[in-house]
């Protein structure tokens, strides 16, 4: 049997809660990371090399994009806004044809965003990433009323 034929057989999902069922033939990205790390062994211990589990990912990513946003935008538009951003709850202290420059900014931003990691191993960090983005993208496009220019399709 060909490797094709034999990953036909599962369902592959970016999210560690999606689908957590033995039963459905799901791989998530924590059984991607338990194969990754179990498979190259003494490897391993030689070189340091590690799944980081999704909470790690997540928190990194967050962070990571929080800091670009603010120091970007704080510098643009001279506010300060808060660290972290953890919602754009917090942006409606400011009225509103300068949150939606501000918005408007976030998508110039997210179009020049480039991610490197250069240790790329299983991809964890660019999942992580790229969901984050996605996520911040679709609730942009939702809150000004724009038509998405990328459509990603959600597996049902």
């Amino acid at each position: 049997m060909e490797i094709w034929e034999l990953l036909k057989e599962y369902n592959f999902t970016s999210s560690d809660e999606e689908n957590n069922n033995e039963e459905n033939n799901t791989i998530n990205p924590n059984i991607l990371g338990y194969i990754f790390e179990k498979s190259i062994g003494d490897y391993r211990k030689a070189t340091g090399a590690y799944y980081t589990r999704s909470k790690i990912t997540n928190y990194i990513s967050r962070n990571t994009l929080n800091r670009f946003f603010l120091d970007n935008i704080n510098k643009k538009f001279q506010t300060v806004l808060p660290w972290p951003l953890d919602t754009f709850q917090q942006l409606k202290m400011y009225p509103i044809e300068l949150r939606t420059k501000i918005y408007k900014y976030f998508i110039k931003l997210l179009e020049k965003l480039k991610i490197c990691d250069p240790a790329v191993g299983s991809g964890a960090f660019l999942v992580s990433i790229g969901e984050l983005i996605v996520r911040i993208y679709n609730f942009l496009i939702n809150i000004l009323g724009f038509k998405r220019l990328i459509r990603f399709k959600e597996k049902k």
